[in-house]
């Protein structure tokens, strides 16, 4: 009766999300000296636009930790942040603090929702001018959110990529409203996590709305991004999935 009851007990014991943060990262020193080994030459424009240096934050994760930290019994890995320099881990409590004990491992955060992150405003943009945009009908949207004065100062989504994540694009393909965004090449392309598979060209109608408002012949509020859409939710799929 004991070993039942300790066994249940141990089924419902609650678990609890943690980051996990490490000591050190790889080859520090040589991979700032070559950033283009571990950042996208993309990257690399957008940090020297923007004034933003190259550092450790940079430099992906160490690995082998991370397959260390997999490798433990009663330890879920979800997944992991080369700035932070930790994963992200699930598991009962016990079994995270016990990961203390590897020489690597500098500290343990469990996830605590009283807590609200606290957002840092500097301003980073480069200001630059061009001449004014025609909104037409959207005029009057555009100077209710002020994005007429970010225009003026030439931020128009250049060089941007915009990932959409929502329940589903349905006509995003043919509908004429999109028009302008499929001619110009502005869809880099997107997933459907639901389904695993590249179908988000329908689904929930919600996203193709949200798309819209971005990105729409006739809205022009970041007009030269190019856009990846991706499907993490979807109420037709998740029904199906559940009576099959």
């Amino acid at each position: 009766m004991y070993c039942f009851l300790s066994r249940f007990a141990k089924a419902y014991a609650q678990e609890l999300h943690a980051w996990i943060y490490f000591t050190d990262k790889p080859n520090v020193t040589a991979s700032i000296a070559s950033p283009q080994s571990i950042l996208t030459q993309k990257a690399i424009q957008r940090k020297a636009r923007h004034g933003i240096a190259i550092d450790d934050r940079d430099v992906p994760v160490n690995q082998s930790y991370v397959a260390q930290i997999q490798s433990q019994p009663g330890i879920t890995y979800k997944t992991q942040s080369k700035w932070f320099n930790c994963v992200h881990v699930t598991g009962l409590e016990t079994d995270i603090n016990a990961l203390t004990t590897f020489s690597f491992v500098s500290s343990v955060d469990f996830a605590d929702p009283t807590k609200m992150a606290q957002i840092n405003n500097h301003n980073k943009f480069v200001q630059t001018t061009m001449p004014p945009l025609t909104y037409g009908n959207a005029l009057n949207q555009i100077n209710m959110i002020g994005l007429n004065n970010l225009h003026d100062l030439g931020h128009t989504g250049t060089g941007v990529t915009i990932a959409v994540t929502d329940s589903g694009f349905p006509n995003v393909d043919t509908n004429p409203a999109f028009n302008q965004l499929r001619n110009n090449n502005g869809i880099a392309g997107g997933y459907d996590f639901i389904a695993g598979d590249n179908s988000y060209y329908g689904d929930h109608f919600h996203g193709a709305r949200v798309l819209s408002i971005m990105a729409a012949q006739e809205l022009v509020i970041m007009k030269e991004a190019r856009l990846m859409r991706n499907i993490i939710y979807s109420e037709r799929k998740m029904l199906q999935q559940k009576h099959q």
